[in-house]
Order: C-alpha cells, then sequence, then structure tokens
C-alpha cells in the first residue's frame, strides 16, 4: 500500500491547514494537558 502524505503540498492549502491546526489545538489544549503558554508559542 503507498503511502500518502497528509500535509499539503501548495502553500495556500498549508497555510490553511496550519490555521486548522491552530484552531482544534487551541480548543484541545485542555484535554491534551498542554500548558497554555505552549500553546501560544505555536
Amino acid at each position: 500500500m503507498p503511502k500518502t502524505d497528509y500535509v499539503p503540498k501548495r502553500d495556500g492549502d498549508l497555510d490553511a491547514y496550519e490555521q486548522n491546526f491552530v484552531n482544534k489545538l487551541t480548543t484541545q489544549a485542555t484535554a491534551l494537558a498542554l500548558d497554555p503558554a505552549e500553546v501560544t508559542a505555536i
């Protein structure tokens, strides 16, 4: 089975991917036991 990369290659798509990651991380930080300072640094 070939491996596929889930990180977008085009810059515009990568920007949207990164913003989605940050949004999800912010809302899930407590459940993931992340320090707020760590989340802010990202």
